[in-house]
C-alpha cells in the first residue's frame, strides 16, 4: 500500500513539474533542497517526490538534511561562497518553517557578504570605496556588473554565481506564514511554483526585503536575526512561549495553527502592558504615556506578510517584496481588548480601533496614493502611518520576543529594521 501511495506521488508531482516548465529541460539547474526533519508537518515522503520530480527534467538535486539547530544557516552560506561548477541557475529551496527559512536567509546573506568582501579586496581599483557595499542580492549585481570585464578568477566566478542563486521556501513547518503568503502554502503549490519560476525570463527576477531584527539583554549590544515573515515582542512573543515552553508543545503537530489562539486564551490574564522607549526612524515617540517620553505597550509585531499564526490579516496588504507592516497595541485599553482586537485582525478590521496604531514602508494610506495601488483591503484604508526602515524598543522590564518561529526570552532592547533586496527569488510566485 505505501509503495503505491509512493509512485502516486511521485508521478503527481512529476507531472506537475512538467506542465509548468512546458516541456522544457532543467540541465543546467542546480537545486540545493536544505530539509528540516523536525519541522512541524516534515514528510520524507514530500522530500522523496520533490527529488523525483526535478530530476526527472534534467535537474540536478541536492537533497541535504539539518542536524541541529543553526545548520541550515551554515550550508546556505557555504553554498553562496561556493561556484556553481557551470550551471546557469542555482536555488536554495528551505524545506520547513518560518525558522528553517529565516536559518537558511541568514545564511545566503552571511555569504554574499563574504563575496563582496573578497571581491573588494581583489578588485579595489574597480569597485572603489568599499562604503558604497552592503551584503545583499543587488550589492552583488552591482559588483558582478562592474567586474564583468575584469580577468577570469576563483573571486569573480563566486561573485558571478552569487549573482544566480536564489531564495525559495517549502513550507513544512506549523504556521507556515512566510511560504503561505507567497503561494507556497502546500506541496503542489511549492513545487509548481519552483518549476514555473525556473522557466521565467530572468527579466522576472524578484529582490526580497528582509526584516533584521536585533534583541539583547539590558546590557548587551544588538544580537540580529534575519526573518522574511514577522516578528514581535510583547503579548505575541509571550503566546509563541507558551506554545514552545508549556505542555502546549506536545500538542503543536496535532492542533497546528490552532494551538496560537489557545495559548493567546491563556495568556490574556497574565500580560500587563510595558513602558517602553519607542523610536521610529530615530525619533522618539510617546504613545499612551503620561508626558514623560515614556510609551505604556502590551505588544509591537511587525511583518512582510499578511498572516501572523492564525491571524489573517495581521498586517493586510504586507508582503516581502513591497510592504513592511508594524502594528502596536498599546496600553490604554482592557487586557480583553488585545485579544479582540487580533480576532479582528482575522478579515483585517483591527487597523482602525482604540488603542492599535498601524505603521507601513510605504505610507500613503491617508489619501497621499490610491489605495488600490498597494493592494490595501477596503477595511484598512486611511489607517496607517509611515515608517522609513527602523522601529527599537527599550525597556527595563524583561520580555518575550519572536522572530520567525523562534522564542526569545529576557529581551530589554529589540529593533526591527527592513533590509530592501536582500537575496532574490526567480520571480514572484503566483497565489
Amino acid at each position: 500500500m505505501f509503495g503505491r501511495k509512493s509512485s502516486r506521488g511521485k508521478a503527481k508531482a512529476e507531472r506537475l513539474v512538467r506542465e509548468a516548465v512546458g516541456g522544457r529541460n532543467l540541465a543546467g539547474t542546480s537545486i540545493y533542497l536544505i530539509y528540516n526533519p523536525k519541522a512541524g508537518s516534515y514528510s520524507e515522503y514530500n522530500v522523496n517526490n520533490f527529488v523525483h520530480a526535478f530530476s526527472a527534467v534534467g535537474a540536478t538535486v541536492v537533497p541535504i538534511q539539518t542536524k541541529s539547530k543553526g545548520h541550515a544557516k551554515g550550508i546556505a552560506s557555504s553554498i553562496m561562497e561556493t561556484p556553481t561548477d557551470g550551471f546557469s541557475k542555482r536555488v536554495i529551496v528551505a524545506m520547513g518553517g518560518d525558522g528553517t527559512s529565516g536559518e537558511v536567509l541568514e545564511g545566503m546573506v552571511e555569504g554574499q557578504k563574504a563575496v563582496v568582501s573578497k571581491a573588494l579586496s581583489q578588485y579595489s581599483d574597480v569597485l572603489g570605496d568599499s562604503a558604497q557595499y552592503g551584503a545583499t542580492a543587488r550589492d552583488i549585481d552591482e559588483v558582478a556588473e562592474k567586474i564583468a570585464a575584469s580577468k577570469p578568477s576563483p573571486v569573480k566566478e563566486a561573485v558571478c554565481s552569487a549573482a544566480k542563486t536564489y531564495f525559495f521556501p517549502y513550507a513544512s513547518g506549523t504556521a507556515n506564514d512566510g511560504a503561505k503568503a507567497i503561494g507556497c502554502g502546500s506541496p503542489s503549490a511549492a513545487i509548481r511554483n519552483l518549476a514555473e519560476g525556473l522557466v521565467a525570463n530572468e527579466s522576472e527576477t524578484a529582490y526580497m526585503s528582509l526584516l533584521a531584527v536585533g534583541t539583547s539583554d539590558k546590557e548587551g549590544d544588538l544580537q540580529e536575526r534575519l526573518t522574511y515573515a514577522h516578528t514581535g515582542i510583547g503579548f505575541m512573543g509571550n503566546i509563541a512561549a507558551r506554545v514552545d515552553n508549556t505542555f502546549l508543545h506536545r500538542f503543536k503537530g496535532y492542533l497546528k495553527g490552532l494551538i496560537y489562539p489557545l495559548a493567546a486564551l491563556l495568556q490574556i490574564p497574565g500580560q500587563e502592558a510595558y513602558e517602553v522607549n519607542l523610536e521610529i526612524d530615530g525619533q522618539p515617540v510617546e504613545i499612551a504615556g503620561d508626558g514623560r517620553g515614556k510609551s505604556r505597550l502590551y505588544s509591537l509585531d511587525a511583518g512582510q506578510v499578511p498572516r501572523l499564526g492564525s491571524i489573517n490579516q495581521c498586517f493586510p496588504g504586507a508582503d516581502p517584496f513591497n510592504n513592511a507592516q508594524v502594528m502596536i497595541l498599546d496600553g490604554t485599553t482592557s487586557k480583553a481588548q488585545g485579544p479582540l482586537t487580533l480576532l479582528k485582525a482575522k478579515a483585517g478590521r483591527h487597523t482602525r480601533d482604540k488603542g492599535v496604531h498601524m505603521y507601513s514602508t510605504l505610507g500613503g494610506y491617508r489619501g497621499e496614493e490610491p489605495a488600490e495601488e498597494v493592494g490595501i483591503p477596503p477595511a484598512a484604508r486611511g489607517s496607517y502611518q509611515h515608517f522609513e526602515s527602523i522601529i527599537s524598543w527599550s525597556s527595563e522590564t524583561p520580555t518575550t520576543a519572536h522572530v520567525g518561529g523562534e522564542v526569545l526570552t529576557g529581551i530589554h532592547k529589540y529593533s526591527v529594521r527592513r533590509v530592501n533586496g536582500a537575496v532574490r527569488m526567480l520571480s514572484k510566485p503566483s497565489k
